[in-house]
């Protein structure tokens, strides 16, 4: 928790004594408050509520909604509020820091900055500009403590602010892009041409910064930090920023030794000056590795290998060393980045940098140093030395690389009989493991199964991402062969200890699955997130051919298995792509009862052909598919695929060779779920289940009556790849197409029914076979007053809905639930869907019987649905919004 700078003020008594006098009653402890309120962070409505309670809430609750007041700016697409924000911020420098006989528009003029002529949309500026004698009783600059202004979402400064002259960058964009220029006239606003220019725009950026930086050095606590001014405006402020806790240190690729030694000089200063203070974190941001040296460049003429080698690690560690030389100066960082830094491991004992509070570290291997047994050695000595490292992510080059840590705890717990140890020595504080590879995935399951073993006391998060580059010359190495039938290295899930504190695992291969087998992670008590990405296929539907998107190993990444029955009581969410979704058995539910996020995708409608049969239950879908098979000729697709194959036997059941699939059978050891030929008829019992997202074969067997066991589900998102089909039968009360055509003359209160998905807020249905009929029945299970967003994309070319019935089934939910009673009394029960997408067209005739009218699209995302909260029809012709929704000329401007 942290306290505020405010001085506390006393909190009034309701009979407007202070609560301070003797008569007031008894209350909490002023730091206890402080303590309560900072509960709140992140909850801007409850601290809205604070500000009208008193002067001492307001106080406390101000910082909170400014700790970073534009994150909730971000992901709105065009939200007035980013101008309104540092409108505000820009008028609070010049209130509290007028001085007398001096205009406001002098200080802004320091900085090569000047207010815009009309300022009638930010009424603050325009206030302290014409001297109104309003008060502003807080000094918002203060309270904007990130100075960085390349994460700043996109703020249109020309509607306020502009620069005195024009940057000559600007002038030569402008001249080489044949676009005229103004004179240069102080008197005269630049043009919008100019304004948007982005030199422009960052030279505005830049000078704001400067006036942020020079008026409110104390209260900053993170700021960019751009080495080319270190000397002329950092370091002037290094005895004045007591409160800075990071510096994002931005480069270029050349780097002038005065500018490192500048910016040296700052960190020292800066932590000289306020010893109490943490020191200094370092971000290494663009620059620090986006140089021109390439690893693998041939040699020179006249140049061995080895000296070609040597020459190359010369010219990386000259553009690196700077780096350590900032740590070395923090002296003793928190947490360090040794991204392309050849040798690090060895290097490092050079410089005078202490690692006893550092927790966080990330590093890459270069290829220079693979295969160096010096450089592995330095490594293992490194980790030991960071006895309070908490986070690690690193890049795997060999599958030794924890080897020598898991052997170190084998031996531990050898000698103690198995019994519960006290912290491992080695990296004995590790809670975040992050892992990546891109040489070879199995590499990379080996050296995470060594760490499950060395890290087990400790772990809570672990990452696993291979980024594979399969060739033929990889298939056919020895060391490949070696690692393939290694069973470290292609079973993942059983692990040799337990790991009582591990809460999420996440494993992201983007090849095809890296490893035979995942286990049942019963070492894992008290796992809460599973993410695997096993592999993913491309299938082409002309030719009925699927292949990987790079070359594969058929005798490993065919043999991919799930454990058949998962027991994870605690787990909340669960995401399955590619080959591990295909694989999953819906009985691992049963004790999931916590789950809160359910995700199942694969990206083709049938894997390879050995793939196929092993999907749980999708036999079940193939019977149900026969209205289907005359016209997809579905018996093509089976024969192709080999469905029913036996992997033994090597023949075809006779049962799969006819038309009537619902006497099918697959004859395979391990699809022991397909043999009894019927779809899963249990309701899945997630009570606590929010969002569920299903894709690919696996939804062929997906029903609505699944979800009766999960009444809180606020998302739904079903895809279908494959054979085309229309949405699951959903046993309500329908309504009608005849109740939907005359649905605007008819007491729509008869069609109501009682909703299946009382809370959902997104629905969206992709590649299905929609008709009028599916469309009203799916709507009918929705309440309108928590539907949020509907999404009715891609259907397939047998689909008979249209645009306008689509509309019309919107207006009949629309009218869901209200009664004859309500409107004669003329009460509004407004539905709170705000955006409905398809790619359905809409004839301009057909919007207006509909009662929309179009918008453009400038308009529809930025003033409609994020200034105006309106609901946006985004179809295929083009964006409509409802005629009573048309928002006037004089309302635009308010």
């Amino acid at each position: 928790m942290s306290f505020h700078s405010f001085t506390p003020l006393p909190i009034m008594a309701q009979d407007g004594d202070s609560l301070d006098s003797p008569t007031a009653s008894p209350r909490l402890p002023i730091e206890c408050l402080y303590l309560i309120i900072d509960c709140l962070q992140g909850d801007l409505g409850t601290l809205h509520t604070l500000l009208f309670v008193n002067r001492f809430f307001f106080h406390a609750a101000v910082p909170l909604m400014w700790q970073d007041p534009l994150a909730r700016l971000r992901d709105v697409a065009r939200n007035p509020g980013r101008e309104k924000l540092m409108a505000l911020v820009i008028a609070s420098i010049l209130y509290h820091h007028q001085q007398p006989g001096r205009e406001p528009g002098d200080i802004l003029g320091m900085f090569g900055l000047r207010l815009s002529r009309d300022l009638s949309a930010h009424p603050p500026l325009e206030d302290v500009m014409n001297r109104r004698g309003f008060k502003m009783t807080i000094d918002y600059s203060t309270l904007f403590t990130t100075i960085r202004p390349d994460d700043w979402p996109v703020i249109q400064f020309r509607q306020f602010i502009s620069l005195r002259r024009i940057p000559i960058s600007t002038q030569e964009n402008l001249v080489g892009e044949g676009r005229v220029g103004c004179e240069e006239k102080e008197e005269e606003e630049h043009p919008v041409s100019i304004q948007t220019d982005q030199d422009y725009r960052e030279e505005v950026e830049r000078s704001i910064c400067e006036m942020l930086l020079q008026f409110n050095p104390s209260f900053i606590k993170e700021v960019l930090f751009d080495m080319r001014v270190a000397k002329r405006t950092y370091l002037p402020l290094a005895g004045k920023m007591a409160n800075l806790k990071t510096m994002y240190v931005l480069r270029l690729t050349s780097l002038p030794d005065e500018q490192v030694q500048s910016t040296i000089a700052f960190i020292q200063q800066n932590q000289k000056t306020f010893l109490s203070k943490p020191r200094l974190r370092l971000e290494l941001e663009s620059g620090w590795t986006d140089h021109d040296i390439d690893p693998c460049a041939p040699p020179m003429p006249g140049e061995t290998e080895t000296q070609r080698r040597s020459r190359v690690r010369e010219a990386l560690w000259l553009f690196a060393k700077p780096k350590l030389q900032l740590y070395e100066a923090v002296g003793l960082p928190s947490a360090m980045q040794a991204y392309r830094i050849p040798g690090f491991y060895s290097r490092i004992t050079e410089f005078k940098i202490g690692f006893e509070r550092l927790t966080e570290f990330s590093a890459d291997q270069d290829r220079l140093d693979s295969g160096d047994v010096v450089e592995a050695e330095a490594m293992r000595t490194f980790f030991e030395r960071c006895t309070n490292l908490e986070e690690l992510n690193l890049a795997v080059t060999s599958p030794e690389i924890f080897s020598w840590a898991a052997k170190k705890m084998h031996q531990r717990r050898q000698q103690a009989g198995r019994q519960s140890l006290p912290t491992h020595p080695t990296l004995g504080q590790l809670r975040k493991l992050s892992l990546h590879s891109m040489r070879s995935f199995h590499y990379l399951i080996h050296a995470i199964n060594d760490a499950m073993v060395a890290f087990s006391d400790t772990l809570q998060s672990v990452v696993a991402t291979g980024y594979q580059q399969i060739n033929l010359t990889t298939l056919q190495s020895p060391l490949w062969r070696e690692q393939k039938t290694s069973l470290q290295a292609n079973h993942f899930g059983d692990f040799a200890y337990l790991l009582p504190n591990l809460t999420s695992i996440k494993i992201n291969l983007k090849a095809f699955p890296g490893f035979r087998r995942v286990g049942s992670f019963s070492q894992c008590p008290a796992l809460q997130s599973l993410r695997i990405e096993s592999g993913k296929v491309r299938y082409d539907q002309r030719r009925r051919q699927s292949h990987p998107t790079s070359i594969f190993d058929p005798d490993t990444d065919l043999e991919f298995s799930l454990f058949p029955k998962w027991n994870m009581p605690l787990l909340k969410t669960l995401v399955l792509h590619g080959t591990a979704a295909l694989r999953f058995d819906y009985e691992s539910l049963e004790s999931m009862v916590k789950l809160e996020k359910l995700v199942l995708q694969s990206d083709l409608w049938t894997s390879m052909h050995r793939h196929f049969w092993r999907i749980p239950r999708l036999s079940a879908h193939l019977a149900s598919a026969k209205l289907f098979a005359e016209e997809e000729d579905i018996t093509d697709v089976l024969r192709d695929y080999d469905f029913g194959r036996d992997r033994n036997t090597d023949e075809v059941s006779s049962s799969n060779t006819t038309n009537d699939f619902s006497t099918s059978t697959t004859a395979n050891n391990s699809g022991q779920s397909d043999q009894k030929n019927r779809k899963w008829t249990k309701t899945w019992t997630l009570p606590c289940l929010k969002s569920l997202i299903i894709g690919g074969p696996q939804i062929c067997v997906f029903d609505f009556s699944w979800l009766d066991g999960s009444p809180y589900l606020e998302e739904l998102l079903l895809t279908l790849e494959g054979p085309p089909r229309h949405l699951p039968f959903i046993e309500l009360s329908p309504l009608t197409s005849s109740a939907i055509t005359s649905a605007a003359t008819s007491d729509v209160s008869m069609f109501v029914s009682d909703h299946l998905l009382t809370h959902i807020k997104r629905l969206s249905i992709v590649q299905w076979v929609v008709s009028l009929g599916d469309i009203a029945r799916l709507l009918s299970m929705v309440s309108r007053s928590t539907l949020v967003g509907l999404n009715v994309e891609c259907i397939h070319e047998k689909s008979t809905l249209t645009g306008m019935q689509l509309v019309q089934a919107i207006h009949v939910m629309d009218a869901q639930g209200v009664s004859s009673d309500c409107q004669q009394q003329h009460i509004e029960l407004r539905s709170s869907l705000k955006y409905v997408s398809t790619d359905l067209t809409l004839t301009t005739e057909e919007s207006k019987s509909v009662g929309l009218t179009p918008v453009p699209g400038s308009e529809a995302w930025g003033l409609y649905y994020g200034k105006h909260e309106k609901r946006i029809y985004s179809m295929g012709t083009g964006y409509f919004v409802r005629d009573e929704d048309v928002i006037s000329w004089n309302d635009r401007d308010e």
